[in-house]
C-alpha cells in the first residue's frame, strides 16, 4: 500500500506520474494487493483501473510460477504493464529510474 500512496502523493503534489504500484505487483501477496486495491477504490473509483490492474497481478502470479524471475524479466514485464495503461511516453524513463534503484536498494544493501 506504500507504492499506492508514494504514486498518488508525487502524482497530486508534483504533476510527475510515477508507477512504482505496477513493478510491486512482482512482490505483493494477495491479501496485500487486496487491501491496496480496496484503497485505490475508496481514493479514485474508476473500476476498469481496478479489473484491470487485477488482470495483470493475476498475469504476474501465472508469470511467476512457470518461468524463473531475473531482473532483465521484471524490466519487460514492467514495461509491458506500463505499456498497456499509459502509452510510452517522458515518464517512462524516470520510471524505469525508479524501478532500478528501487531493486538495487530493497535487495543489495550493506548491513553494518
Amino acid at each position: 500500500m506504500a507504492y499506492l500512496f508514494i504514486d498518488l502523493l508525487t502524482l497530486t503534489l508534483t504533476g510527475i506520474r510515477t508507477s512504482t504500484f505496477l513493478y510491486y505487483i512482482n512482490y505483493a501477496n494477495i491479501k496485500e494487493f487486496i487491501l491496496s486495491m480496496c484503497l485505490l477504490y475508496l481514493l479514485n473509483e474508476n473500476i476498469m483501473l481496478i479489473i484491470i490492474l487485477s488482470i495483470m497481478f493475476f498475469i504476474n502470479i501465472l508469470l511467476y510460477k512457470y518461468i524463473n524471475k531475473n531482473f532483465i524479466f521484471e524490466l519487460v514485464v514492467f514495461t509491458f504493464f506500463y505499456f498497456i495503461l499509459f502509452n510510452i511516453d517522458i515518464y517512462y524513463v524516470f520510471n524505469i529510474f525508479l524501478v532500478i534503484v528501487l531493486k538495487f536498494s530493497k535487495y543489495n544493501h550493506t548491513r553494518c
